[in-house]
């Protein structure tokens, strides 16, 4: 049985909208209110020491799906932003294997703080023909752009193969996106430039306060930054922030800046730390 959605027009008329024509309308505006994933280009061989071939296709998940490939990370890369996971893998002589996992998290931002979050201050970054890389003996990560990409490889020249790979992606994927000028401005004021992280949705749980910047400071003492589009709306989460007893709260135009530590020194670098930032976003 055919059914609708009845319909009112002019002169109080009424008449029923057939489900055949709803339904393509549904699916259109669903495929424009989400947010789609780009699906990276790879190519079906590489490497020259040891020429590697693409197994099968490359596989891709969007955000509902993704689990069935990555699990239990699935909640953490959508709370990242992910639109989408692709998955390639390659094999070569010697039963040498490279698989690649490529995370679309949209923008440069969001890319930076699941590196961040992997990474830390182990290791130091090489950047590779524009994609910046944590190399590992077995296991690489890396960002480029919006995306998060992971290399496991089993393999004698492990790292070889992973740089080779690296590098053939740059002619592949296009030109990465630059991070934020305000990132520089947090690494130069933390105790270390790897301390510093983003989240796109709370970068403090407790407080519920988020997207923005951690970091820790020269002291020790981990601190947080939010950007807001206007002051208005800044010294409306400054209410919030002391609202939840938060005493060291520094707010400059459209940026806010807080510590749970609080100290006369605390608030005076968070102070020289937001007027850097705003010379950044005049």
């Amino acid at each position: 049985m055919e059914t609708g959605l009845n319909h009112h027009g002019a002169n109080n008329s009424n008449y029923r909208l057939p489900m055949t024509y709803i339904r393509p309308l549904i699916l259109f505006f669903l495929l424009v209110a989400l947010p789609a994933q780009a699906t990276p280009v790879l190519p079906g061989t590489f490497g020259s020491s040891v020429p590697l071939k693409m197994s099968g296709d490359l596989q891709s998940w969007p955000p509902e799906t993704m689990y069935e490939h990555v699990n239990g990370e699935a909640e953490l890369l959508k709370r990242y932003g992910a639109l989408g996971v692709s998955y390639a893998l390659y094999e070569g002589a010697g039963d040498t294997v490279l698989s690649v996992d490529i995370v679309d998290l949209d923008v440069p931002e969001n890319a930076f703080g699941l590196l961040a979050l992997y990474t830390g201050c182990d290791g130091s970054p090489e950047e590779i023909a524009g994609t910046l890389v944590f190399m590992g003996t077995y296991t690489s990560y890396a960002r480029r752009g919006g995306l998060f990409i992971r290399v496991d490889v089993d393999a004698d020249d492990g790292a070889s193969l992973t740089r080779e790979f690296f590098e053939m992606i740059s002619t592949t994927l296009p030109a990465p996106a630059p991070l934020p000028p305000v990132l520089a401005v947090f690494q130069d004021a933390a105790r270390k430039p790897c301390e510093v992280g983003y989240h796109p949705e709370d970068v403090d749980y407790d407080l519920e306060a988020g997207p923005g910047y951690t970091w820790t400071g020269p002291d020790g003492q981990p601190c947080f930054a939010r950007l807001f589009s206007g002051k208005e709306e800044a010294l409306s989460f400054v209410s919030s922030l002391k609202g939840k007893g938060v005493k060291d709260v520094t707010v400059k135009g459209k940026s806010v800046a807080w510590s749970k530590e609080s100290s006369a020194e605390t608030g005076t670098y968070l102070k020289k730390v937001l007027e850097k930032i705003s010379e950044v976003i005049k």
